[in-house]
């Protein structure tokens, strides 16, 4: 008998290749449909071990198993189970829940909210070792759900074939392990010497705590003790407990969407007018936004072609041109494609150039003006919260194809570095948007560097991984077009889809030439 209830809530089992791991998970998963009620249990799979789990996918207490082969469902099945760990934590202070032994106690006697998910539900992870080399990043996701989870009813359950690919973080929070066949003995977590002599021809044949032998039995109710005809008897049981069950299902895991338009967000009407979505979040599906105001103020964007950059570019102008006035906010567009002619209102355009030679007059008259509004000598730490020694907009310098200007005799926007430092204080913000080819390569750019030294934030859009590290900890990826990562710092990496402007935001004017503000005159 397995006890999820307490303390010994999460399972991991190890084992040689062809020893049963998967077996075991399978009888884990139809011994607790035939005893519990999707009201009471729910499973969530990953599966990374030949595809086992595929046929239960059906059953209606299984909401979504995805395969190392759909790595965007990995990524939303592990997302959407830490969400569901942060929501249960708030709705057992709403609830006056004390434990989750008192939620269970209400969910038995139906004290619980209409509509409210209530069941305890179990993340299966079939080969660990395989998606944690794959998916560098779940390792601290899963730890954090491990520490967490058991205090909200959710359970981790993960097959390995050695207990060194579970680290000690991890491992530390798993109470109940169970062991099949090792190929090295020596390196048993139960019982080193009993292990030794489990036989390496009896798939199932394991170890409990603390040396036990066991035996675990095939997932079928047909009288066979052999796994010939396995599959067709899991088919017909899965078959029968689905029909058996009228209410509701398991709910699926909810994919990012492949498009999405700024109109069709739900967007929070209490985010200040300086919060400008950009499109829809991976762990919660609740739109992003960026707000350079009161986070760090200037942004990266990296891409390849095709992946979105100019989208983005689009989206996030428009958003903040339609939320704030132009006394508020002038941009000071470099557009070296002229894809984004359109974009800015002429009331918020403070100049634009779409040729290295126009744009270098600009910068020269913004960097003037900028020096005119560097905090005087004597200022007071008040002043320089209220800025009071200087008034106008804030100047907002967006650069796309910023790699052509980027480094070397081209540096166009090295002036710029110079204020990077004391950007909050002079009112500027710097958005680049550059290929991922050749970002690692660009040691020149004083720019860039000097953001990225300051720990400054982006998105990577698709790019070639083979790049290296591009911002943080991160590298590219192959991704679809306006998917990329959002890298805040203080907060974790997010999985966005950049939402695509509403036609009624990218009605423009044509560029025009710098305005007086820009001219400093």
């Amino acid at each position: 008998m397995m006890d999820f209830g307490g303390t010994h809530g999460h399972l991991a089992v190890v084992g040689a290749p062809r020893t049963g791991r998967s077996t075991l998970l399978r009888t884990v998963m139809l011994a607790a449909m035939l005893t519990h009620t999707p009201e009471e249990m729910q499973f969530y799979c990953i599966d990374f071990g030949g595809g086992t789990l595929a046929p239960y996918a059906n059953a209606p207490h299984v909401g979504s198993v995805a395969g190392r082969n759909d790595p965007e469902l990995v990524s939303r099945v592990v997302a959407e189970i830490r969400a569901l760990v942060v929501e249960r934590e708030r709705q057992f202070q709403a609830l006056n829940v004390e434990s989750i032994h008192d939620f269970r106690a209400k969910r038995r006697a139906g004290e619980l909210p209409d509509g409210l998910r209530a069941a305890d539900v179990f993340l299966l992870i079939d080969n660990w070792g395989a998606m944690r080399a794959e998916h560098e990043w779940a390792e601290p996701v899963l730890t954090e759900i491990a520490s967490r989870g058991l205090g909200a009813g959710v359970h981790l359950v993960l097959t390995s074939g050695r207990w060194t690919e579970i680290r000690p973080a991890l491992r530390d929070s798993i109470g109940t392990r169970l062991e099949l066949r090792l190929n090295d003995p020596t390196e048993s977590e139960v019982a080193r010497r009993v292990a030794a002599k489990v036989p390496s021809n009896v798939p199932g044949r394991g170890l409990m705590s603390p040396g036990v032998f066991c035996q675990f039995v095939l997932p079928r109710l047909d009288g066979q003790d052999t796994v010939e005809g396995l599959r067709e008897a899991q088919e017909d049981m899965l078959g029968k407990i689905a029909s058996g069950w009228a209410g509701r299902p398991a709910p699926q895991v909810r994919r990012l969407p492949a498009q999405v338009h700024l109109r069709q967000l739900d967007l929070d009407r209490k985010k200040p007018p300086t919060a400008v979505p950009i499109g829809v979040a991976e762990d919660d599906l609740k739109p992003a936004y960026l707000d350079l105001s009161a986070d760090d103020p200037h942004f990266l964007v990296y891409g390849d072609a095709g992946s979105g950059k100019s989208t983005f570019l689009r989206t996030f102008l428009g958003g903040l041109t339609a939320q704030q006035s132009a006394w508020d906010v002038r941009v000071v567009l470099f557009d070296f494609r002229h894809s984004l002619l359109d974009v800015v209102p002429q009331e918020h355009l403070g100049a634009y150039a779409g040729d290295p030679t126009t744009a270098q007059a600009y910068v020269a008259q913004v960097t003037e003006k900028l020096k005119e509004r560097l905090p005087p000598p004597g200022v007071t730490p008040r002043q320089l919260k209220e800025k009071s020694w200087w008034e106008g907009p804030r100047f907002y310098v967006v650069v796309d194809d910023y790699d052509l200007v980027a480094g070397g005799s081209n540096a166009v926007m090295s002036p710029f570095a110079a204020f990077i430092p004391q950007a909050r204080e002079i009112g500027l913000h710097m958005v680049l948007a550059r290929r991922v080819t050749g970002a690692s390569r660009s040691v020149s750019d004083q720019v860039a560097n000097r953001i990225k030294d300051m720990g400054g934030n982006g998105l990577i859009l698709s790019g070639d991984q083979r790049e290296g590290v591009i911002l943080g900890d991160l590298r590219a990826a192959q991704r679809p077009p306006g998917r990329g990562v959002l890298v805040s710092r203080g907060h974790p990496h997010r999985l966005i889809q950049v939402a695509l402007p509403d036609p009624a935001t990218t009605e423009g004017t044509e560029p025009t030439e710098g305005t007086e503000e820009t001219k400093g005159a």
